[in-house]
């Protein structure tokens, strides 16, 4: 009896793995679903949409400043040279006591740096957690151009720097630079999504709220048009699923011009039927013209006997 019992103890977990998919749950007589992000009678079918509670926003500033005890030379066009390394380092490091304030500082990235003394163009890199809402995201990114705008009005190092010609970088603003901010909500749905779909999930934004979706979601710009079937996402992306395989052949992958399989068949049959009777009339001809030929030959070679032989002329 013991020996039953743990057969039907391990048995179970084996069924629920085989009913359901994609983390779902067999309770019985039906697969609960993350709601979230599948569906289906197995969990075997991604969401089209997937609902996005928080956002992760990806905020960046083009700004520039002027490093003044360090020179400018061609070298700093390399970006593997040692020069240009030893510069990027060091600027990377000092960047996080001048943006320390900004929210969510995360980085800074170089873009390019010109003659006079350095003049280093970069990007300052935020990401911050926020509702969904187009409105808030604004809000957020003036909040970051003011705290960067603060961070620069107050960056003048020269008379801090101990040693001008040490590693440290001495800066000063450059009068009159703009800010240039720009957001990304692209990581937003790589990271609510399944790793297995992630790539087929973009931000889509309406009524100012920010939509997780994919080429199978209706109503939207980019979406795929299943002319005679259904729009699927699966591990090699979206792709159109056709109605009736079994009663119809269609043209292209999106289930464009239907063809019946019946009468396709029997369009091939008379088609091939047609063909044959080419054939055989070609034949029969060809053999027609041979026989006449060979008759013609026939006679000839017997006028050219009777000729040769004396006995056979009257």
């Amino acid at each position: 009896m013991v020996t039953g019992a743990l057969f039907l103890f391990f048995l179970v977990p084996c069924v629920e793995a085989e009913l359901c998919y994609n983390g779902g749950i067999f309770d019985g007589i039906k697969c609960i679903c993350d709601e979230n992000l599948y569906y289906g009678p197995k969990c075997e079918f991604p969401l089209d949409e997937i609902p996005v509670i928080q956002l992760s926003v990806t905020v960046t500033v083009d700004a520039q400043v002027r490093v003044t005890n360090k020179e400018y030379n061609k070298s700093l066009e390399d970006l593997n040279s040692n020069y240009y390394r030893e510069i990027q380092t060091q600027f990377k490091k000092q960047m996080k006591d001048v943006y320390g304030a900004v929210p969510g500082y995360k980085d800074v990235e170089i873009l390019r740096m010109k003659n006079g003394s350095i003049i280093v163009e970069h990007k300052v890199i935020s990401q911050v957690l926020t509702e969904n809402n187009l409105e808030l995201i604004q809000r957020i990114i003036k909040i970051i151009i003011e705290a960067v705008e603060h961070s620069l009005k107050d960056l003048h190092t020269e008379g801090k720097c101990i040693d001008p010609s040490g590693p440290e970088l001495c800066f000063v603003p450059l009068p009159n630079s703009a800010l240039i901010p720009s957001f990304s909500l692209n990581d937003t749905c790589k990271n609510v999504s399944d790793t297995k779909y992630a790539d087929y999930y973009y931000p889509y934004i309406r009524n100012g709220t920010v939509r997780c979706i994919t080429r199978c979601s209706s109503g939207t710009p980019d979406s795929m048009n299943c002319f005679n079937g259904v729009c699927r996402l699966s591990e090699i992306g979206p792709h159109c699923i056709c109605n009736n395989l079994d009663v119809f052949w269609y043209l292209d992958s999106y289930c464009r011009l239907p063809i019946q399989k019946t009468v396709l068949g029997l369009s091939l049959a008379l088609a091939v039927f047609f063909v044959l009777s080419i054939i055989l009339v070609i034949c029969l001809i060809k053999a027609k013209r041979k026989n006449s030929r060979n008759r013609r030959s026939d006679g000839a070679n017997c006028d050219k006997i009777g000729q040769r032989n004396p006995i056979f002329q009257e």
